[in-house]
């Protein structure tokens, strides 16, 4: 299964997490872990897009959850990712962004944004 997420997932040199479009979403919060996972192994990169190929905010992977989509930003970096992943089994939980709208993503128990992981609701 590891091979297949890599393939799949990751760019030929395993630096960045390819495009999951929002026309093509995950269907599964387990896929995205595996996803995350692997980059986070295997990448030297600080990103998980490449980010002289596309602006930060660039939504980079959809995932859909039930009637839900979410999408994360390509400028999330290898310690959001990390911190993100430590506190995996944690619910999602809707908080507002830096401009107030309710619609980025953490799975903080304290309700407080995992710095550095940019995950908004759609």
């Amino acid at each position: 299964m590891s091979d297949e997420i890599i393939k799949k997932y990751l760019t030929i040199d395993h630096r960045y997490i390819k495009n999951i479009s929002s026309s093509n979403p995950l269907m599964s919060k387990d896929i995205l872990w595996k996803i995350l996972k692997w980059w986070k192994i295997l990448s030297n990169s600080n990103t998980i897009g490449d980010l002289s190929k596309v602006n930060g905010n660039f939504p980079l992977i959809f995932i859909k959850i039930g009637s839900n989509t979410y999408y994360v930003n390509a400028d999330s970096t290898k310690d959001g990712v990390k911190i993100f992943l430590a506190k995996k089994e944690n619910p999602w939980v809707l908080i507002n962004n830096d401009n107030g709208v309710n619609n980025k993503i953490t799975n903080s128990l304290f309700k407080e944004p995992v710095k550095g992981f940019y995950m908004y609701k759609k």
